[in-house]
């Protein structure tokens, strides 16, 4: 594996120059001496999917708020859940990216430097390094075929010198998704067809008709048959029961007039309007979920590709394929489906993946994103609706997976039998996005933040190794676990297999599955962090604010398409607002500047720079980086879990840490200035936990290849990638490597950073 890992960076780099790897042996945390047996694993990701939304784990999902739809029905992923351990008490990090990273290399963001969601803004040291030793690896050694679908986010391909083919350079042997953050914006253009004047009215990508409030009948085109110089236009005529969103699904786009008006026949005139997007790197008419880019990877060239379908029932029909015709059999394998929903933007699942009956309410308008027509309450409800859509179609789409893999057996809804020989996990990698959380969670406190909202996901492991299945398990659980299970799994100790300069924070899980009884703990604190990854310098976000929570961010959403997909409003560079004065015009960069501007009236809390979070399994403490007109400053919240909201409910018997800005008789902080002799001493041993957790990597710059030393095979290293790019050794942030890196590198040159 090592040697092959080598010769990754050096094909990714171009160059020649070979960087050594000591394997020494060394004292990390969390040693397992636990073994499982060589078996086949599923691991099944669900984006955004907090611990709020499976009604095996959140049994009381009833939201008391006026106008609220019911939750989602997801009979296969409960009866998953079932039928395996349930973990109550799981923690992940509170974004996309950071979890992805920890679970997939075993180390907090601190350590592999995965802050926050990885956007095209973001330099290579802020994505997962060709130099971590991923379980991907480690199971390749183990003689395991591995194979990767779906939405990847452990890094972005823009500024990594891998670019779309990151996934190989990180040692993912076979993967097929796609390369970004989670799907494309929506097009509101309907693929260049409206004008000017009418752009906007169609917020989900395809007509509506304004008569009946459904999905517009209308005629679908389809891209040429014949090549460039010759193309041949195909569409179908509108035809009863097949809708815009049948269209979208079976790769069609909808044919409107540049009014917007739906064209019922179709014309040559009418299809040679529209911009079939034909290139993998052109952004501007793809589709949400259903044009988007995908990426296929097998080797350090990626080949690239605009899909056309919906993308959950894509990803199920790439796996499904391998699973049944690529896969070696009687070798054993590692299968990650990693579902791009329910993240943003919320969009239409289509028809054959809505369950019989649940028809849209017909009192709210079918909108993905804001409009200017339409509330920002409206808005909220329908992508709550469009949640349950989408949550549902993924539900179904892991059945047929399940089912046509034959992993498994259903009658009806019940899960008969599973395949001896496969362990199937399943988990969210994150909280739940704020419009869709289910009662009794905080949706003012959900993804991007370190509050129970953001960082508790359902976790289940289902298979024969599972003695006394149907059990719940309220021990700690971080994601960073997930990768010392995995080597568990395929009977391999993984602090064996990596260098005793990465810290590894997982514990071992194999003991909570074959060992029914009451088990020692494999941790007794928990952590969860959120921070700001590293952009070229220069770069410029800017202000979006969420009006209904009353917060505003300026680190995370980074431009207005993201800002708007997401449920904001934009207040940075393009938007209309002027955060200056009438003789000084200027944009808003920061939520500060816009907070202070003469021109907006309105308050809201802006979102901490960072958040740490640690608990003991009833006490939780937050230590939250603040934003201020002199800098920056810290702040602490304290919180005992057994007496906040949902505690009488929830069945990992912890509640749901409201704060002070909380409806009333829902605030459960603890007042620093006025704690109990317990609770003094809970607080305090917290702060020191997060102190010491906080402390324990060593700060190392210019240490490019992660062992802790800044040497000559930081210098190969630096030439590898020497050119017009960014890279792991692009020290000064400039976005390229060269001569001021290696000035740099000689500044900070240090044999042994431990020391």
């Amino acid at each position: 594996m090592r040697w092959q890992r080598i010769l990754r960076v050096c094909l990714f780099a171009s160059m020649t120059v070979t960087i050594a790897f000591t394997m020494d042996a060394g004292t990390h945390a969390g040693r397992t001496t636990d073994r499982g047996p060589q078996g086949n694993i599923l691991l099944l990701i669900i984006d955004d999917a907090g611990f709020d939304q499976l009604t095996s784990f959140n049994y009381d999902r009833r939201t008391g708020l006026p106008n609220a739809f019911d939750s989602a029905r997801t009979p296969t992923l409960d009866a998953i859940a079932r039928r395996g351990v349930r973990f109550m008490n799981t923690w992940a990090m509170p974004d996309c990216s950071p979890s992805r990273s920890t679970l997939f290399t075993g180390r907090y963001p601190m350590r592999t430097g995965v802050m926050n969601a990885c956007l095209p803004s973001d330099l290579p040291v802020s994505q997962v390094s060709p130099y971590e030793v991923t379980i991907a690896e480690i199971l390749e050694d183990q003689g395991y075929q591995q194979h990767y679908v779906g939405k990847w986010h452990l890094g972005d391909p823009t500024l990594n010198p891998a670019g779309p083919a990151m996934t190989f350079a990180a040692g993912f042997p076979s993967f097929d998704g796609t390369p970004y953050g989670g799907p494309a914006f929506i097009d509101r253009t309907l693929a260049g067809q409206l004008s000017t004047d009418a752009q906007g009215i169609y917020s989900c990508g395809f007509p509506i008709d304004p008569f009946t409030n459904e999905p517009a009948v209308c005629a679908c085109a389809y891209e040429s048959t014949g090549d460039g110089d010759d193309p041949v236009p195909q569409w179908t005529d509108a035809s009863p029961g097949f809708d815009a969103i049948d269209c979208l699904a079976s790769g069609g786009v909808p044919m409107v007039e540049p009014s917007g008006e739906p064209i019922m026949i179709g014309s040559a005139d009418a299809w040679a309007r529209i911009e079939f997007t034909d290139s993998a790197t052109d952004s501007e008419f793809w589709n949400g979920y259903y044009v988007m880019p995908r990426a296929q990877v097998d080797s350090p060239e990626a080949i690239l590709d605009v899909q056309r379908g919906y993308a959950t029932t894509l990803d199920t029909d790439r796996a499904i394929d391998w699973m049944q015709n690529e896969r070696t059999p009687d070798q054993p394998w590692f299968l990650t489906v990693s579902y791009e929903s329910i993240h943003t933007p919320y969009q239409q699942a289509p028809n054959d993946l809505r369950i019989p009956g649940r028809s849209w309410p017909r009192d709210l308008p079918q909108v993905c994103a804001s409009q200017n027509w339409v509330s920002p309450g409206e808005v909220e409800r329908a992508q709550r609706e469009l949640t349950r859509q989408m949550l549902e179609g993924i539900d179904l789409e892991v059945r047929r997976l399940l089912v046509d893999s034959e992993v498994a057996v259903f009658e009806g809804d019940e899960l008969v039998s599973i395949d001896p020989s496969v362990t199937i996990i399943m988990i969210g990698d994150n909280g739940t996005y704020y419009p869709s959380v289910e009662f009794p969670f905080d949706f003012a406190r959900a993804k991007a933040t370190v509050y129970q909202t953001g960082v508790s996901v359902p976790l289940s492991v289902t298979g024969s190794i599972v003695e006394q299945p149907g059990r719940i398990n309220r021990n700690l659980v971080n994601i960073a676990d997930l990768f010392v299970l995995l080597g568990e799994l395929a009977g391999v100790d993984v602090l064996d297999e990596v260098p005793p300069t990465h810290i590894i924070d997982g514990r071992p899980m194999l003991r909570y599955l074959v060992d029914a009884g009451d088990v020692p703990p494999a941790r007794t604190i928990n952590f969860a962090q959120l921070g700001e990854n590293q952009h070229p310098l220069g770069t410029v976000y800017g202000p979006c604010v969420f009006e209904s929570l009353g917060v505003c961010t300026d680190s995370i959403l980074f431009s207005q398409s993201l800002c708007e997909d997401s449920g904001g409003v934009w207040y940075g560079p393009g938007s209309d607002f002027d955060c200056g004065t009438s003789k000084r015009p200027l944009d808003c960069a920061t939520c500060l500047q816009l907070e202070d501007s003469p021109g907006f009236p309105e308050t809201f809390t802006i979102l901490p720079l960072a958040q740490e979070a640690v608990t003991d399994g009833r006490f939780k403490l937050i230590q939250n980086h603040i934003e201020t007109d002199s800098g920056s400053a810290i702040t602490f919240e304290f919180y005992d879990l057994r007496d906040c909201p949902g505690a009488d409910r929830l069945p990992g018997e912890l509640g749901v840490d409201y704060g002070e800005n909380a409806p009333a008789g829902l605030d459960c902080s603890l007042p620093l200035d006025d704690l109990g002799p317990i609770q003094t001493a809970a607080f305090l041993d917290l702060y020191q936990a997060l102190q010491d957790q906080l402390q324990s990597e060593i700060p190392c710059p210019g240490d490019g290849n992660l062992d802790k030393r800044v040497d000559a095979a930081d210098i190969g290293g630096l030439l590898q990638y020497w050119g017009p790019q960014s890279s792991v050794y692009d020290l000064n942030q400039d976005a390229v490597t060269d001569v001021i890196d290696l000035g740099l590198l000689l500044v900070y040159w240090n044999p042994d950073c431990t020391r």
